[in-house]
Order: C-alpha cells, then structure tokens, then sequence
C-alpha cells in the first residue's frame, strides 16, 4: 500500500487547520485509478489517505475562504508527508 499524511496549517501563524477539507487528484493517471479522495484533517491538521499504487498526485486545501495546494509522490513501503500551507 502507498500511504500519504497531508499536513494542513494556517500561513498566517503556522498552527494546524482543523477541519479543512482536502481532496487528492491524478490528472495524467490511468482512467479508473483510483487517485482521487477527500478527507477532512483532524484536530491536528492531518489527514491520511491509502493508494494502492505508486502515482504523483495533485492535492487541494480549502477551508472558509482559505485555500492550498501542493503535491506528493508516493512511494511504496512509506508513508509520504505533505505539509500545506492555507492562506
């Protein structure tokens, strides 16, 4: 399995966003893989997803009127950490 954490924290003060919503994409993936999920981040500002295969994957931030973006590649065997900065 191909393991992914999404960090999420406020750019103004760099605390943990809870409760942003963030979704994942694969926009030159196979038809049918399945690269794209959302979650909402926990009391930390974490959220973690699982892929069953090795892809590169778009990452989308929002909460309120606050947004971010980013990426992640996934390796196997490990779980990929992704910090995103909302502003």
């Amino acid at each position: 399995a191909y393991q992914a954490k999404v960090i999420v924290k406020y750019a103004v003060d760099g605390s943990p966003a809870a409760q942003a919503f963030v979704e994942t994409g694969c926009p030159v993936c196979e038809p049918n893989t399945p690269s794209t999920q959302s979650a909402q981040t926990d009391a930390n500002g974490e959220v973690l997803f699982e892929f069953p295969a090795k892809m590169v994957l778009d990452v989308n931030v929002s909460k309120a009127n606050l947004f971010g973006a980013g990426f992640l590649q996934l390796e196997e065997g490990q779980t990929v950490v992704e910090t995103i900065y909302i502003q």
